[in-house]
């Protein structure tokens, strides 16, 4: 399992570093705004068969613990395989995005949308689900050798969804979990510029290679 991180640029990063401060300062301003309003009366209206029942399962998949175990299992797959930087770089990647999520949410202090399908705590901005859905399909497109469009193709749609799930049951305003795509595409994208140019070239065959264990 070699792991060669994808969107290791900074000018990305930067650009969705900007559409991440953009979205953050407007719902500062308006926590209550009517490009929510718009999008969660439509997502609101869709009467489908069973969604509901479809909606919780996605966000039960998509819980931040799901997404910790499994990133684990995939570290640990790439630790017994001798790819032990990349798999401590993972589970860093993973755990400063959620880091950094909780303590905007702090930050933010926005408050959940009423009404809620399954309840859950905590302030809204920006959704922990949806950022760590962009970053365990960001890593499983990372690990893949072949068929990387269709990976590509279906770790978006699966991330999207996600972020459908968490407006439809109510749990996020939808710039909550726009917010967290772009919040997600940024912290990957400089740890990936950092997993390249700096661990790979000034420490991975020398400071820490010495300290790991043979």
């Amino acid at each position: 399992m070699n792991l060669k991180p994808v969107l290791s640029n900074r000018v990305f990063g930067g650009c969705m570093l900007i559409g991440f401060t953009l979205i953050m300062t407007y719902i500062s301003f308006n926590p209550i705004n009517r490009v929510d309003a718009f999008f969660q009366t439509y997502v609101e209206q869709l009467n489908i068969y069973h969604l509901k029942q479809v909606m919780i399962l996605i966000t039960q998949l998509a819980n931040p613990v799901v997404v910790i175990m499994l990133v684990l299992l995939i570290a640990c797959v790439m630790w017994l395989k001798g790819h032990k930087l990349d798999a401590g770089w993972v589970i860093l990647t993973l755990f400063v995005s959620d880091a950094a999520a909780y303590v905007i949410k702090h930050v933010v202090g926005r408050v959940r949308p009423v009404g809620q399908m399954i309840f859950d705590t905590g302030f809204s901005f920006p959704s922990i689900h949806t950022i760590s859905a962009v970053i365990v399909v960001l890593i499983i497109i990372s690990l893949v050798k072949h068929h990387k469009k269709s990976v590509w193709i279906v770790g978006l749609i699966w991330i999207v969804i996600v972020a459908l799930s968490r407006i439809y049951l109510k749990n996020h305003f939808p710039t909550d979990t726009l917010g967290a795509i772009f919040l997600g595409f940024t912290i990957w994208s400089f740890m990936s510029y950092f997993h390249q140019k700096m661990i790979k070239k000034n420490f991975s065959k020398t400071f820490l290679n010495n300290i790991l264990p043979k």
